[in-house]
């Protein structure tokens, strides 16, 4: 069964790469097509969507950016934020592939603004974090219309990271889709367990046609991935 899961997966990357490397119409309808085919239903068109998200994380200097809009219930944002028009997830200057919850503990260590990136699917709740100097960012990628969230997981992140670094911090929490449509739809859904802990909620749209990234900096970043894994698996 791993050998399968691990094949399946190569396979993935292998297409994600390929989508990379298409100009922006063609990674369009290649992507409608898959997002669209019930053979396929989420899994393909997920991964592509998520490897694409990593990727500009990091390399996203010549990629659109990323505006995200609150939650439509929210009632817990500090003022603080009603001074800003719009929010904008910023251009990181380090980065962090983790394999380890624990490496939040030394988050403080690092340049900001830092994304921190687990490098396996069920390291965190979230798919990837951006820290700044005022924000803790956490961010879910989706391209379905609902959302269920996990609200333990972000006890655990936050018991990781240090006092003083969360006390300076408000939380964001941005669920990142593939078209206008589920964003409106994911702004609209009461979510339960994230407002209560004063973590507001907010949705975007990443629209992975206008990403000016390739195949090579996709490939780079799974095996950035792959190689802290095989780090912790040294004796």
């Amino acid at each position: 069964m791993m050998t399968a899961t691990v094949a399946t997966k190569h396979f993935y990357q292998l297409i994600t790469e390929a989508a990379a490397a298409a100009n922006a119409h063609q990674r369009f309808q290649f992507y409608h097509m898959i997002s669209h085919h019930p053979s396929f239903k989420t899994i393909l068109p997920g991964y592509i969507f998520k490897q694409f998200l990593h990727t500009w994380l990091i390399c996203k200097v010549a990629s659109q950016e990323l505006h995200y809009c609150s939650h439509g219930h929210s009632s817990l944002m500090s003022n603080i934020f009603h001074a800003f028009k719009s929010f904008v997830i910023p251009q990181c200057q380090s980065v962090e592939i983790a394999g380890e919850l624990s490496s939040l503990e030394k988050v403080e260590q690092h340049k900001m603004p830092l994304a921190w990136i687990p490098a396996d699917q069920g390291l965190a709740t979230v798919d990837a974090i951006v820290f700044t100097d005022t924000h803790i960012i956490t961010l879910q990628a989706t391209i379905t219309s609902t959302y269920d969230t996990k609200p333990e997981g972000f006890n655990v992140i936050k018991e990781k990271l240090p006092k003083r670094f969360k006390r300076k911090r408000s939380w964001h929490h941005v669920i990142i889709t593939d078209n206008e449509d589920k964003a409106q739809h994911l702004r609209s859904q009461n979510i339960q367990g994230l407002m209560e802990k004063k973590i507001s909620i907010h949705s975007t749209v990443l629209n992975i046609s206008e990403l000016q990234i390739t195949s090579a900096e996709v490939r780079n970043m799974e095996e950035a991935k792959v190689a802290c894994l095989f780090k912790l698996q040294k004796p």
